[in-house]
């Protein structure tokens, strides 16, 4: 039983590590000062990343629809 209660830590501690970097977004920045470093301006790259917004949210909605009609897994096979 001790043995489980320190697995479970471990796992714990694990899984505030992985949480932390997951959502630490580096590759966000990096998109961004890659574009402008590729000459593109505050505009062009605000337009862009709006495009890519819009994007995800339009490709989201039905994604979700299909997961309510035919379940999770079909509907991330789908999405992939």
């Amino acid at each position: 039983m001790n043995n489980m209660v320190e697995r479970m830590k471990s796992n714990i501690k694990k899984n505030y590590l992985f949480s932390f970097l997951m959502n630490m977004r580096l590759s966000s920045g990096l998109w961004m000062i890659y574009m402008a470093f590729k000459g593109m301006s505050l505009t062009q790259i605000g337009f862009l990343e709006g495009i890519f917004h819009v994007t995800s949210l339009t490709m989201e909605v039905p994604t979700g629809s299909v997961a309510d009609l035919f379940g999770r897994k079909l509907s991330r096979t789908i999405g992939r």
